[in-house]
Formats: structure tokens, C-alpha cells, sequence
């Protein structure tokens, strides 16, 4: 059987690449390796360039519960990263956060779908 695909690194331009990389190890956890991010097992690679910022780009970081969902929301408050408004539609729940250089990022907890 083929092995199932899953997203492993998002490339992301920036004007400051060194300044947004130190800037989600200070507020996400993530690792820094060179223009490297590790962050659980994802990867975003900041590298220069003009920033991707639109009304519908945005990236997500998928969560396992809706209790760590509200976790990371209280953490991004406390932070005073402003957060949007955490939204629950049932089985979906979500908010985002903007970076320095105004990328959208999601923050969701949603099931994965059966077979």
C-alpha cells in the first residue's frame, strides 16, 4: 500500500527573514536551523522576498483537541499577539494570529474524516 501524503514544509518569503524566524521561536516554540523552522514535526522555510498577503493566503497548524486549541489562543493572548476571536462551528473550531511581516495563521482543531 502507498503511504499516505502529509504536508511537510511551507516555504515563506519575508523582507526580514532572520527577524520573522527568531519571531515564531519566541511565540510558537519553534526550532530554528538555519532558514529552517521546525515546529513539531512541520517545517517553514523563511527565506527572502516579498511577503505573500492577501485576503484569502493564509497557513494553519492543526491541533489535537479543542482543549489545547484554547490553549494556544490563552497563550497568544498572553503573549498580546491579538488573536482573533475563537470561532466553534460544531466540529470546527478556529482563530488566527498575524506574523510580523502580516501573514495569516490558523489555528484549528477539526477530526480527521473516517475512511
Amino acid at each position: 500500500m502507498i503511504e499516505s501524503l502529509s504536508l511537510s514544509h511551507l516555504a515563506l518569503p519575508a523582507r526580514d527573514p532572520e527577524k520573522l524566524r527568531q519571531w515564531y521561536v519566541d511565540h510558537f516554540g519553534c526550532k530554528s536551523k538555519g532558514a529552517q523552522l521546525w515546529c513539531n514535526g512541520s517545517v517553514i522555510t523563511i527565506m527572502a522576498g516579498t511577503p505573500i498577503v492577501n485576503e484569502h493566503w493564509h497557513f494553519g497548524f492543526r491541533l489535537r483537541s479543542p482543549e489545547q486549541l484554547q490553549l494556544w489562543h490563552q497563550r497568544l493572548l498572553d503573549q498580546s499577539l491579538e488573536p482573533s476571536k475563537l470561532e466553534d462551528y460544531g466540529d470546527y473550531q478556529t482563530f488566527s494570529v498575524k506574523d510580523l511581516e502580516g501573514n495569516d495563521i490558523e489555528f484549528f482543531f477539526e477530526d480527521e474524516p473516517d475512511a
